[in-house]
């Protein structure tokens, strides 16, 4: 089933009772579901074709809510870069917080973005969840880049696609990932994370650029 991104309620019903979606994202059309149900990831990774020990990361809808799914105490590099980098194609990567260890990574981490698109922002506020969320295609084919094709492929299989762009943008190519194998310090600065967007048509901004110093070699630019 096809869905508009103004029918948030809808989305949001079928996400609450257990469902998976394809939807955009500030990356790619991702499949996305309820995080923290394991019956949820389990259709994910069913629908994928994906190693199970090969974790999902979550979106989370601001800081507060990214800060339930990591425990603490934080870098000061990872505070600077929640206040600093452009929101939206960041991948942070800490250890997960006691609740949340049945999803992490063998290592302990989780990921987690903080979606720039406002549609995919008021889905997550609005479930009152996390959202699971990986690119919508079959583990080791091509991702689907349009909601026909999606709707074609997957559409059997999933609980519904909607088909808009995030706004103002087309679907971003690149992602940044921000991993530390250790982490300290705190939270502080968090509520005064500043979007610094970026044009698509331009790389992503230097971290110079973005203000952040000392930044340590596990930052990378990884290419979707």
């Amino acid at each position: 089933m096809l869905y508009k991104k103004s029918e948030i309620d809808k989305i949001v019903e079928v996400l609450d009772r257990g469902g998976i979606i394809a939807a955009p994202t500030d990356t790619v059309f991702g499949i996305v579901g309820k995080a923290g149900d394991p019956d949820v990831l389990q259709k994910i990774f069913t629908v994928k074709g994906r190693p199970e020990e090969k974790k999902i990361p979550f979106l989370a809808a601001g800081c507060e809510m990214a800060q339930n799914l990591v425990k603490t105490p934080f870098s000061p590099f990872l505070e600077e870069a929640l206040e600093r980098l452009p929101v939206g194609p960041v991948t942070f990567v800490a250890p997960a917080a006691p609740a949340w260890g049945a999803f992490a990574a063998p290592d302990g981490s989780i990921a987690f973005r903080i979606p720039d698109d406002p549609f995919l922002s008021a889905v997550v506020r609005e479930l009152g969840s996390p959202l699971a969320a990986t690119s919508a295609n079959r583990s080791g084919y091509p991702v689907l880049s349009h909601a026909e094709e999606i709707e074609k492929e997957l559409g059997a299989i999933l609980d519904g696609v909607v088909e808009e762009l995030p706004e103002g943008r087309g679907l971003r190519r690149s992602s940044l990932l921000w991993k530390r194998s250790l982490f300290s310090s705190g939270w502080a600065h968090c509520q005064k994370r500043k979007s610094a967007k970026s044009s698509p048509s331009r790389p992503w901004p230097s971290l110079s650029a973005q203000g952040i110093h000392a930044a340590p070699p596990w930052l990378k630019v990884m290419p979707r």
